[in-house]
């Protein structure tokens, strides 16, 4: 495919589309857009599995945090006070993004795609074409509805489970994050690397139910 709808450009500024290879038993390879915005500090950059990687010299690196590997008393030292400024919000949205992990959700049809092009199910279907050369044809007929219906009661099976997996996603919370000088409220869906939050832990029985605490998805340093 990459030989017959694109071309080498010796030029990394001309690129549009770049075939990543990832590492052994890293998954598959895959073509992806390459960007040249201004939003990863002018780098152009790509996303495979989830992930950003910016250009680093000869190389690509995935997109990390400023404070990777750094000690505790510079988060206070850098992020004591929040983001401070508009402008610091904008971009750090620009370039981190949302902070949410979205996993597509196959429909029931690509499940019984991928469930009819396995090998041992191809390997049925050879037979059952193979007896209905003999005298079997009507066996082969049956044999193949059946073959049909188990696969679609597997498929089924397994969409209900992608469902309630669904249900136990945490949903994004509201949270208070300062920001400009002050606690404002936003999702944590919103949250950014340099971000200042703000937790409590609610204590005590509350209208019948057990203790619970407030969660919000993200990594941070308490």
């Amino acid at each position: 495919k990459c030989r017959v709808a694109f071309e080498r450009c010796e030029s990394l500024g001309r690129a549009e589309w770049a075939l990543v290879t990832p590492e052994k038993h890293g998954g598959r390879s895959g073509l992806v857009a390459v960007r040249h915005d201004a939003s990863k500090g002018g780098e152009p950059w790509f996303s495979f599995q989830k992930r950003t990687y910016v250009r680093d010299g000869a190389g690509w690196s995935p997109l990390t945090s400023p404070f990777a590997g750094m000690p505790l008393s510079s988060y206070a030292a850098e992020c004591g006070r929040g983001l401070e400024s508009s402008e610091a919000l904008r971009a750090a949205r620009a370039k981190w993004g949302a902070n949410e992990f979205i996993i597509p959700d196959p429909t029931f049809l690509e499940l019984f795609e991928e469930h009819y092009l396995a090998p041992f199910f191809v390997f049925q279907v050879a037979c059952c074409v193979l007896w209905s050369l003999d005298e079997y044809w009507l066996y082969s007929a049956f044999t193949l509805v059946m073959l049909l219906i188990f696969e679609a009661t597997l498929c089924a099976q397994r969409f209900r489970s992608l469902e309630h997996l669904r249900g136990v996603r945490k949903p994004a919370r509201l949270v208070f994050a300062a920001r400009d000088g002050q606690w404002r409220a936003c999702s944590s869906d919103d949250l950014v690397p340099g971000d200042v939050a703000s937790f409590s832990v609610l204590s005590g029985p509350r209208r019948g139910h057990a203790s619970e605490g407030l969660f919000a998805p993200c990594d941070a340093v308490v």
